[in-house]
Formats: C-alpha cells, sequence, structure tokens
C-alpha cells in the first residue's frame, strides 16, 4: 500500500473481518438464526449487514476517488483527522477492539480464510471477501498525501478516505457487538 495510514486503518479492518469470521464460521443454521424472530436481529442478519455494508463501500469508494481527481479538496489537519475519528467513534459508541485481533495474521483481503465453514455461511463470506478484495483494490493504489484529500460521501457524513475505513469498521464492530457476541452470551443460546 502506498499510504502507511490507510495501511495501518485497512489492516485493522481486515483483522476485524476474520475476527467475526472465525467467531461465526462453524456455527450450525440454528444457532445464527437464533432469536427465531423474523423482526430481532440475528447473527446471521448482522453478518449480512456487515456484507452490505463492505459492498455499498466497495461500490461509493471508486467515485469518491474520481470525484477527488475531478475536484481536489485541500489536504486535511492532524486536528481535523482526530475529529473525524472521534465523530465516528461516537457515532456507533464503540468500545475497545477485541483482545485477540492483534493474534490474527492477515494483511490484505486475500488473505481472509473462510474455508470449512457452515455451507450456508458461504454465500455471505464469499461475496464479502469479494467486496473488501474490490475496495483493497482502490485503496492501495492512493497515496498518503490523496489519502487526506479524497473525500467519501455517505448519508452519515463526509469523511477523508481513512476515516471512511474506519467509519464501515466501527459500523460493523457495532454489529459485532450488540448482534453476534450479544448472542453468543445469551444465556439460551442453542448448544
Amino acid at each position: 500500500m502506498k499510504s502507511s495510514t490507510l495501511e495501518l486503518f485497512w489492516v485493522e479492518k481486515i483483522k476485524l473481518t476474520q475476527n467475526t469470521i472465525n467467531l461465526t464460521r462453524n456455527l450450525i443454521d440454528e444457532q445464527l438464526d437464533f432469536p427465531n424472530d423474523v423482526a430481532r436481529l440475528s447473527i446471521r442478519k448482522a453478518l449480512q449487514r456487515m456484507q452490505i455494508n463492505d459492498q455499498k463501500f466497495a461500490t461509493y469508494l471508486p467515485f469518491a476517488i474520481r470525484f477527488g481527481n475531478l475536484f481536489p479538496l485541500p489536504k486535511v489537519s492532524q486536528i481535523e483527522i482526530e475529529q473525524e475519528l472521534t465523530m465516528i467513534r461516537d457515532l456507533f459508541q464503540a468500545p475497545a477492539l477485541p483482545p485477540k485481533l492483534s493474534d490474527i495474521i492477515v494483511r490484505s483481503a486475500d488473505e481472509i480464510e473462510f474455508g470449512d465453514c457452515n455451507p450456508s455461511l458461504e454465500n455471505i463470506f464469499k461475496p464479502w471477501k469479494q467486496a473488501i478484495g474490490h475496495q483493497e483494490s482502490h485503496v492501495e493504489k492512493i497515496s498518503e498525501e490523496d489519502s487526506y484529500k479524497y473525500r467519501y460521501f455517505s448519508w452519515k457524513g463526509i469523511y477523508i478516505i481513512p476515516a471512511a475505513i474506519n467509519m464501515v469498521a466501527m459500523e460493523n464492530h457495532f454489529l459485532l457487538k450488540d448482534g453476534i457476541l450479544k448472542f453468543l452470551n445469551d444465556p439460551n443460546f442453542p448448544k
């Protein structure tokens, strides 16, 4: 990757994705769909939302880069970057990242592994990995300087690219914490 700042946020996002896959890959359908209530979030629905978040980011990121090339904006300051990251943290009330994240050895989308998973999860994991690979193909071309100029536009706000990567990761982390981990720790969770 050309930008060390982007690489930092990118690797964290990739590790968080692999951590989520590792936690859920061997769950049976009964566990994935717990609680069996159409109106409530389940582990499967949380995984589908995470996949959709990354697919949306993969779709709109190239537009943000093209827009940045056509209409160059001034580079943001370190203070503005910290403000954006704080806004994102406050938006998702993000807790600390999982403690075992540093043990996961993944640095790119190609290294995301979901083999030997529940077959019903392949239709979530495979397109999710492809979406992350598509994002990565664009992110790795952005220079350090451009990473502070390009803006990503979403309904949640306008962010520089490192903060946008962090926003998608925090949104998925929120789903991990309030969806998947909540159910895995539920005493009524099927064994």
